[in-house]
């Protein structure tokens, strides 16, 4: 494909943007000259000779030269601008591209009105034609080591540098054709190549793909803007290409593709480590669930804590750009779309009574989504077999077994049909009656914890497990431990290290057990170590060989046991902060013998001979323990008193490390720090303020903490020994205790200061304490504005004497620099649009009572409350309350801190496992971890309709939970509403 003579143009001016060695370096064809020259006359560039060569010795006239390049630059033929040339007569054949390229300055005449069209090209000639053509400047003041014109030495020299031309002795000398395709080729290379497409990837990175195939990545400087057209200049193969590109707005997609998984698709990358997710369903309420980026990026991959339920959900993505990306789904509730039988034989369970033949087939259910459920579903299956006892079929993991009521006979037909009735899901087959199965091939796939560990020294050899895969002659898998035992022959090399459990009467047979893994069974073979050593293995190495008795196959697997861990390069930091008689911190990293970092708490205690820090030792006031909340193992020291000691630790490697530890005071109340922001800084003349001393006041200990003034078991302290006094100042806001009224305007300060009953002075005051509290007073004229706040719902009550559900109503002033004023009730009078909505003047609040029975025969009531304010042109205020008398309902949920849970992070809470490892005990974990709040913004007290909990991780159930397990919640009310979280056992 040739380009226009524009683009060859704009093409050229990019060229001489760039050193034109450039062009000599990127040069990629291996083509000798013959196969150039081939590839031109392919395209109509060059034409061989009537005998059918190419002739690459003989010389070529510019007439010739004009006819090719022309060609090659895709110039239309322009005679009337070769009339000036008297030695080119009108019916020449060339006489278009001649004109063609005397018209671009390309190839110009001889001087005298001549062309020399029968004249042979020099190779500075040539030099020249393909430096201009290619846009490309003479170099100025340049040397050439070979023969030159004094015009053309410039034009050599960046020809040369270019790779147009070969060096030459001698540039005055005729060019060959082949001198002339070489050139031609440079030029033909480098303009066939043009942009086929740009992607952006990100706001610093595109991608531009050219029409060979070729891709250029390019990092910008400057990001890209969201919509805005962008040039920018890319390099491919020595030539400057310049597209345009711009940024889009990010967008996603979201497409179920299982029950409880979602492909969130992004139309570019996008930043992984800024991007939050989050899932909300119908009711408002956020669905658990955890994401995974793809390597380019664009596409999250999300797996909800359970399957999800009917209903429209909404994925929301904060973090990447200024409004949230949005994609919305619906989702059906699973159920069973397809029933497959994975076989066509009725397998014999070997050993059966001849009158009561037993045959096996295997089976398979899908959901919608083609996902294997068949655990989930086996239970409302519904098989028919069509000889046998239909009665006693039973189907378990997918494995459907049918007793037979007579003797079966190899290869007899047995029609086997299965429905699901809730989906009208139908299957059916016919099965030949076979042998009975038999190992047949055997395989041993890994060494498995449950936890993950290595296997090292010492450690309890029960906690470890081959997993082994058995197939029969079938191929089918045998997932009954009994038979892969009666069929298999099982040694070890050296059981001095590791062994296996062996049946009690044979040691040739392997006790095979069965292992759970992410929920499904697999056939094991438990390790076992020396018996006087609590089963403990030993460092070496045993190879255990399993051999199939039926097929001779078998299968090794070599069960290396490390040495015990122990931390062979330590280092420890002084603690960021220790108070006397409290816990801390030592910041540490430890590496084992084999040079892997120690992040086991149980590996890392086992690790050291001793570690002692004053008078505490390991195991006795200084531990290493796990914290699982934020997966990280702490070197924790029990409180030791104010002063410095030297931490002093032995690795089992023998290395000992010191480090010194500066234990500072205890900790105490020492300063008042401030006031909460809730508390009015501004009044009105007459309007009043309470301040609280445990809620409003923040106090902090010498170490810049704040402290809580609830918590009673800070070690150097007792609240009850603290009081905080408050020195008046001024005439300008009175103080009634801790009420405060403006009395006129002008600004009054106040002196809060810490006092402390145990000090031993007469003045109590702690010194440095205080805080000034500045408190302004303004008169109404100075207001500029006045503001409602939302009342939102209320529900009607049959007496006012019930205030549960009344609502605040906070009238405040606002000044010309947007402070908040406290004004006075006194300030403004409130009326309503209806009788039995009141506003109570003594607690600022609305409330609603008395109404009818069947005033909500239509639904909830609208009833605007009004707001004026005396004394000012300024509109009345009003403000839309719904008055319904709905009873209260689950309306949102949320985590909480409370009882024996907390709340960890968005959707994440964590409890002791004691607390859990029992069905009662996670409903009661539950009941404390989320607060439920009604349509009236109320947090009550309701106990959930169900709690189900799932996911557990290492295999674990309810019962068997422990410290560092996660598992998930579901938490449903009565009406529905639901809050899916991820729980962290500590």
């Amino acid at each position: 494909m040739k380009k226009s003579l524009s683009a060859i143009l704009a093409t050229s001016m990019a060229f001489s943007m760039f050193a034109s060695a450039a062009f000599a370096a990127d040069a990629t064809t291996t083509l000798d000259t013959e196969g150039k020259f081939q590839a031109m006359k392919t395209a109509g560039i060059f034409q061989g000779y009537p005998d059918g060569q190419s002739h690459l010795e003989a010389n070529m006239t510019r007439a010739e030269f004009a006819k090719a390049l022309a060609a090659l630059l895709n110039l239309t033929g322009n005679a009337t601008a070769a009339a000036s040339f008297t030695d080119v007569p009108a019916n020449h054949w060339a006489i278009g591209e001649i004109g063609a390229l005397a018209e671009k300055k390309i190839l110009e005449g001889i001087g005298a009105g001549k062309f020399g069209p029968k004249l042979n090209v020099t190779l500075e000639q040539v030099a020249k034609i393909v430096v201009t053509a290619m846009g490309l400047t003479p170099k100025a003041d340049a040397t050439v080591e070979g023969k030159t014109s004094a015009w053309a030495t410039g034009y050599v020299a960046a020809a040369v540098e270019a790779g147009l031309i070969p060096a030459s002795a001698d540039y005055t000398k005729l060019a060959t054709r082949g001198d002339l395709v070489d050139a031609s080729f440079v030029v033909y290379e480098k303009t066939q190549t043009s942009v086929k497409s740009t992607k952006v990837v990100d706001s610093k990175n595109i991608e531009v793909t050219f029409t060979d195939g070729g891709v250029v990545k390019k990092e910008l400087t400057d990001a890209l803007q969201v919509g805005v057209a962008t040039k920018v200049s890319v390099e491919y193969k020595g030539v400057t290409y310049e597209v345009e590109v711009k940024l889009e707005a990010i967008t996603a997609t979201a497409k179920l593709t299982g029950a409880d998984k979602l492909e969130l698709t992004f139309n570019q990358a996008v930043d992984t480590a800024k991007a939050v997710i989050t899932v909300k369903n119908a009711n408002g309420n956020t669905v658990n669930q955890t994401a995974a980026f793809n390597a380019d990026k664009n596409v999250a991959t999300l797996e909800f804590a359970s399957s999800l339920l009917e209903g429209s959900y909404t994925v929301s993505v904060t973090g990447l750009q200024e409004a949230a990306i949005t994609a919305t789904f619906t989702a059906e509730d699973e159920k069973v779309a397809k029933i497959e039988f994975t076989s066509d034989k009725a397998v014999l369970i070997r050993g059966y009574d001849e009158d009561d033949a037993t045959y096996t087939v295997g089976y398979k259910v899908l959901n919608q989504y083609g996902e294997d459920v068949t655990s989930d579903y086996e239970d409302q299956l519904t098989f028919t077999v069509g000889r046998g006892s239909n009665s006693k079929v039973s189907a378990e993991d997918g494995v459907l077994t049918v007793p037979e009521a007579g003797v079966l006979n190899l290869n007899d037909k047995i029609a086997v049909s299965v429905l699901d009735v809730e989906s009208s899901t139908f299957a059916n087959t016919v099965l030949t009656v076979v042998s009975p199965a038999r190992v047949a091939e055997i395989s041993i796939d890994k060494l498995y914890n449950e936890d993950g560990d290595t296997l090292t020294a010492g450690d309890d050899a029960a906690e470890y497990f081959l997993i082994v895969t058995a197939k029969d002659q079938y191929g089918n898998p045998i997932k009954d431990a009994s038979y892969v035992k009666d069929d298999v022959v099982v040694s070890v090399s050296n059981q001095n290290y590791a062994s296996v459990d062996y049946v009690t009467d044979s040691n040739t047979k392997g006790d095979f057990t069965t292992v759970e893994i992410d929920d499904v069974e697999y056939v094991a073979l438990a390790l076992a170590g020396d018996e006087d050593e609590d089963n403990a293995v030993a460092a070496g190495t045993s190879k255990v060989t399993i051999v199939s008795t039926t097929t001779g196959k078998l299968a090794s697997f070599d069960v290396v046991v490390k040495e015990a861990v122990a931390a062979d390069s330590v280092t420890f930091s002084s603690p960021s902060f220790a108070a006397a008689g409290e816990e801390f911190n030592v910041p540490f990293t430890a590496v084992d013998q084999f040079g892997n970092a120690i992040t086991s708490a149980s590996k890392l205690n086992a690790a050291f001979s001793n570690i002692t820090v004053g008078g505490h030792e390991l195991g006795e006031g200084v531990e290493f323990v796990a914290d699982y909340v934020n997966n990280k193992v702490n070197l924790t020291v029990d409180g030791l008193k104010e002063g410095t000691y030297v931490l002093t630790a032995v690795t089992k490697t023998n290395k000992v490390i010191n480090q010194t530890i500066k234990v500072g005071e205890a900790a105490v109340p020492t300063v008042i720090s401030g006031i909460d922001s809730d508390f009015a800084k501004v009044y009105a003349v007459d309007a009043t303020d309470t301040l609280s001393i445990a809620d409003d006041v923040i106090i902090q200990d010498q170490y810049g903490r704040t402290l809580d003034q609830t918590d009673d078991s800070y070690p150097g302290f007792d609240w009850a020994d603290y009081t905080v006094s408050i020195t008046d100042g001024g005439n300008y806001v009175k103080r009634d205790g801790l009420t405060f009224e403006g009395e006129k305007k002008g600004s009054q300060k106040f002196t809060l200061s810490l006092l402390n009953a145990d000090l031993t002075t007469t003045d109590k005051t702690v010194k440095g304490s205080a805080y000034s509290l500045n408190l302004k007073v303004v008169e109404q004229a100075d207001i500029a504005s006045y503001e409602v706040a939302d009342l939102g719902k209320i529900l009607a009550v049959p007496t006012e004497a019930e205030t549960t559900y009344d609502k605040d109503l906070t009238v405040s002033g606002v000044l010309a620099d947007g402070s908040k004023v406290a004004i006075p009730t006194s300030y403004y009078e409130v009326t309503t649009t209806s009788g039995n909505v009141e506003f109570n003047a003594d607690d600022s609040t609305i409330e609603a009572f008395g109404y009818a029975d069947d005033a909500f025969d239509d639904g909830d009531l609208t009833v605007n409350v009004i707001v004026a304010v005396k004394n000012t042109t300024q509109e009345p205020i009003t403000k839309a309350v719904t008055v319904s008398d709905d009873a209260p309902a689950p309306a949102t949920l949320a985590l909480r801190t409370q009882g024996v849970a907390t709340e960890e992070g968005s959707n994440v809470a964590s409890v002791a496992a004691a607390s859990v490892n029992s069905d009662a005990l996670v409903k009661a974990f539950a009941a404390d971890a989320v607060e439920v709040t009604d349509q009236y913004g109320v947090v009550i007290t309701t106990s959930l309709k169900s709690v189900v909990y799932s996911g557990f991780t290492n295999d674990h159930t309810i019962t068997t939970v422990e410290a560092g397990d996660t598992f998930n919640v579901v938490a449903i009310t009565s009406n529905g509403k639901s809050i899916t979280f991820k729980v962290i056992v500590k």
